[in-house]
């Protein structure tokens, strides 16, 4: 079990970082929350952070009444800023079976964001179906992209785990 404590310094380190990459910017960095579930890590992340942000949401789906991922992923909620030509940062709760992620990661490039970087606070690692996953990571696993074909952003490849504060920076990768 992970003390909310060890929770909350880790993401008061992580916004820091997420400020330090994003200083200077021309507009608001957009922090793009995965509805429901990543509201309150979002907003916690956001009081932390030192760079000017806007706030969008999407919802998916791909739990339907169930507690395991079915294996399609439907969107429910859209973007409604216009994101082309802006850094986003996409903050996701939890990375299960990484379809949700992958599915999102297509769909908001096909708006074409200046970047679009992935902030995650619990990376499911073990239950991963698909190998397309690189993060910003508050548990300290880290899964670098192996297969696709458009590799048009990079996702920052840190992680920090909360066990063991030691591990930090690594290189960026790209995503295909």
């Amino acid at each position: 079990m992970i003390s909310a404590d060890a929770i909350q310094r880790r993401v008061r380190e992580m916004a820091e970082q997420i400020s330090r990459d994003y200083q200077g910017l021309g507009r608001p960095l957009i922090l793009l929350s995965v509805l429901k579930g990543s509201v309150c890590f979002a907003t916690d992340l956001s009081r932390s952070m030192t760079v000017p942000i806007n706030f969008d949401y999407v919802a998916v789906s791909s739990y339907g009444a169930e507690t395991q991922s079915s294996g399609h992923v439907q969107l429910l909620k859209d973007l409604t800023m216009d994101v082309t030509g802006r850094d986003v940062l996409m903050v996701e709760d939890i990375i299960d079976t990484g379809l949700t992620t992958s599915f999102l990661f297509d769909h908001v490039q096909r708006h074409q964001p200046k970047s679009l970087k992935l902030c995650v606070l619990l990376n499911k690692e073990e239950r991963r179906l698909t190998s397309r996953t690189t993060l910003l990571s508050a548990t300290g696993s880290t899964t670098t992209s192996s297969t696709g074909t458009s590799p048009r952003s990079t996702f920052s490849n840190r992680s920090v785990s909360l066990q063991d504060d030691r591990t930090r920076s690594r290189t960026s990768s790209k995503f295909p």
